[in-house]
Formats: C-alpha cells, structure tokens, sequence
C-alpha cells in the first residue's frame, strides 16, 4: 500500500487544525490479523482478497470466467515505471479461487477491525 503521501498529507493537516483527528486505514494491516487458512498469498491487486471483496459486494461486476492466476516478480528495490513490463494480466495472486464466502468472512472482519479502530480514535481521551 502506498500511503506515504497520504501520512504527510494527514501530518499537514494535524499540523494546521489543531482539534482534528485523522485515522489512516493500511487494510493490509488487518489482513496480517485474519483466520489461518482464509487467504494463503499478501494483499495482492486483482488477486484472491481482492476479487473474494467484490464478489461479496458487487457480484455482477465480477466475471469469473476470466479469473486469472498471476506471480509477477519485480525487481528488488527498484521502483518500476511500468509494472506491466513485469506482468501479462495485471493480476497479483490468484483470482481463481475467489469466492463470495471469503469474501463475505473478509468484509465482515474488515468492517469489525476498522469499526473498532474508528471508534477507539474518536473517544475523547481526555
């Protein structure tokens, strides 16, 4: 996940309105927490976690027919301009075995974890 622009973005703000509160969801972070055995390979773009989420929420945007399974390596410590160079479908995982029960277990831990944090951070800890 790239979110330093967004921490420094989020720093700013702190910075100029001195009453705000910013919480800045990684999802890749709650996805460290899940269930053994619910998802094998990292947050991937287009993979199991991420086709699994859009079956669950979205199911006619999803045609499985095309699911594809993909391991792009790119190169250590480089950034790419064109990570397509590196790629053929533009699939890092395996979509292949997405499905709307994983899904439907992932969304409801992310809802759960990212409601507990929201509501951790807007307390007033005073």
């Amino acid at each position: 996940a790239q979110t330093i622009g967004l921490e420094l973005a989020c720093q700013e703000l702190l910075k100029k309105y001195e009453e705000l509160k910013i919480v800045l969801i990684d999802l890749t972070k709650f996805l460290e927490e899940i269930p053994e055995g619910l998802i094998e390979e990292k947050f991937g773009h287009a993979g199991k976690v991420e086709t699994s989420l859009m079956l669950a929420l979205n199911p006619e945007s999803v045609r499985m027919e095309d699911a594809t399974s993909e391991s792009p390596t790119f190169p250590n410590h480089l950034l790419v301009r064109d990570s397509k160079k590196f790629m053929k479908s533009g699939v890092m995982g395996n979509a292949k075995i997405a499905s709307v029960e994983k899904g439907t277990t992932l969304l409801n831990l992310l809802v759960n974890e990212i409601s507990k944090v929201i509501l951790e951070n807007i307390r007033d800890k005073s």
